[in-house]
């Protein structure tokens, strides 16, 4: 599984979205989910590293520093910090793809109107970056499951019904793709 390096300012979002993530969900399982996901190595940062990197996070609009009567500081994460943790997220779950092939052909058809355009430029992005080949305008193909990934684009995107995926054995022409995906 290839390793992904993650800046500090990376883990520091990361920690502050768990935090978010924690204080809504009231499942013990998904608690214990989330805390696993969290970066390792965290802990042993320089605090006053920590400091730097939440000033230039602060600087980049991803976060907000709140004072509290206490003197105490909260941070709020940015609309802009929580794209950027999608983005990172599907750059961790793309690393995750399946070695073994199941025999099925994903084909993801998507039709984004143009005032949206910004999301249909990130997906095309995206699929590109993950491996997908593009058959037709808006129609892509992939050989595995890839269905966490699309959960997170639809989420993070905000493209709840604009994707439709559908899984085949077998498609007209789909011999040339074996060789480009390295299968059989």
């Amino acid at each position: 599984m290839p390793i992904i390096r993650q800046s500090t300012k990376e883990k520091i979002l990361a920690c502050l979205n768990a935090g978010f993530a924690l204080s809504i969900t009231h499942s013990a399982h998904k608690q214990q989910y989330i805390l696993r996901t969290l970066p390792a190595d965290l802990k042993h940062i320089d605090r006053r590293h920590i400091t730097r990197s939440l000033r230039a996070l602060e600087k980049e609009g991803l976060v907000r520093g709140l004072s509290t009567t206490d003197g105490s500081m909260r941070i709020k994460l940015t609309r802009h910090a929580k794209e950027r943790l999608g983005a990172l997220e599907l750059r961790r779950l793309s690393a995750l793809r399946p070695t073994k092939w199941d025999r099925k052909w994903r084909l993801l058809i998507y039709d984004v109107p143009e005032d949206r355009k910004r999301g249909r430029d990130a997906i095309r992005y995206e699929l590109r970056s993950i491996g997908f080949v593009e058959l037709q305008h808006s129609v892509w193909l992939f050989p595995f499951d890839v269905t966490d990934i699309l959960r997170l684009m639809r989420e993070l995107y905000d493209l709840q019904y604009e994707l439709i995926v559908l899984t085949a054995d077998r498609f007209d022409g789909d011999d040339a793709y074996y060789k480009h995906f390295a299968l059989k």
